[in-house]
């Protein structure tokens, strides 16, 4: 190429990055206004424990702005949101040019462009056309050493969440493996549980539900129970920091254990559970779950698995956990196996 054609093609490529920097349009950043009169330009992230999350060029950190404290907000991107009453809505945030004391801001629904109060906003999930863009993951782990009396135990945790208007699917995969002694005599237990759950939003309140549940407990003998329910439940408190819901329906557990001689066995059950979960401690996050199995097929079996988590919250995307756990069988299939699986574990989690 001669020097005069490579020039062209320098200044060509100098010219198409220069227009397609001064022509990209500017709505591809959002606005934030804030009640004091200062103006934010970047990316909205989320709305959650009534912060908003906004990302700037300018910043190395994501700003994390009270709700309180904003006036309107300006985007043409679509957010996933929910209002206080627990109804959801895919839409976009429409702005009127007028004050927000004169012409409130309102969040404009695609379905049925229905117009939702700004103030009755208590989430906003920034969302993309893309099916990965919905979905959330967390990971955590921990390590404990007792040298009183050589035990050890190692825990891994994972979470995986899709969610959208009307539906919300989740993943979660627990492993924890103990051992106490020495080579010589050494006693290990190990347990890990999958939980695999769908919810089917019906209307503000009411939900469908599915769960998958596997479980392995060396404590208990257990070579793995596989638990389906499926059922329906309610919220009976629902909002930007906290919910309550409780549901019911009935169950199918398959259960094979250690021993190959013990049967393989399978029992009708029913269930009800309650759920909470709450953000109100600022600098924790709590929630626990309480399920009940009374089985139709062996009189007078009961199983009860409960669940509680205390989450610190730490600078960036990082926590600390304690979970506590318990599952009680009042008639196990295996005689002599405790009735009892429970335990308390601590982790450090980044969330993704």
């Amino acid at each position: 190429m001669s020097l005069l054609g490579r020039r062209w093609t320098k200044n060509l490529f100098l010219a198409l990055g220069c227009w397609l920097w001064i022509s990209t349009p500017a709505w591809a950043l959002d606005t934030v206004v804030l009640k004091s009169g200062d103006t934010l330009r970047g990316e909205i992230k989320k709305v959650e424990k009534e912060v908003l999350h906004f990302d700037t060029d300018y910043a190395d950190e994501v700003f994390k702005i009270k709700w309180e404290k904003v006036a309107r907000l300006e985007s043409d991107h679509t957010f996933l949101m929910e209002v206080y009453s627990g109804r959801r809505y895919t839409g976009v945030i429409q702005t009127d040019e007028e004050p927000k004391e004169a012409a409130p801001m309102m969040v404009t629904a695609n379905t049925g462009d229905q117009e939702v109060p700004y103030e009755d906003l208590s989430q906003l999930q920034a969302v993309e056309t893309s099916f990965w863009s919905r979905f959330d993951a967390d990971l955590d782990g921990g390590l404990t050493v007792t040298k009183a009396n050589a035990s050890r135990q190692f825990n891994l945790g994972a979470g995986l969440e899709y969610f959208s208007e009307k539906n919300l699917l989740s993943e979660r995969f627990d492993i924890l493996v103990n051992t106490q002694g020495n080579e010589e005599a050494e006693i290990r237990t190990d347990r890990w549980e999958s939980k695999t759950q769908y919810r089917r939003l019906v209307g503000e309140k009411w939900y469908a539900i599915t769960n998958l549940d596997l479980l392995r407990s060396s404590e208990q003998e257990l070579d793995l129970r596989t638990t389906v329910q499926g059922g329906a439940g309610r919220f009976l408190l629902n909002s930007s920091t906290e919910h309550l819901s409780l549901a019911g329906g009935g169950a199918w557990t398959s259960e094979r254990y250690e021993d190959p001689e013990t049967p393989l066995t399978n029992s009708a059950e029913a269930w009800t559970g309650v759920e909470y979960y709450t953000e109100r401690l600022r600098i924790a996050d709590f929630s626990f779950t309480y399920v009940v199995l009374p089985s139709l097929t062996r009189r007078g079996r009961v199983r009860m698995n409960f669940n509680t988590e205390l989450k610190f919250n730490l600078p960036g995307e990082w926590d600390f956990k304690f979970r506590l756990y318990n599952n009680f069988d009042s008639d196990p299939v295996v005689e002599g196996v405790p009735r009892n699986d429970s335990g308390l574990v601590t982790s450090f989690g980044w969330e993704l």
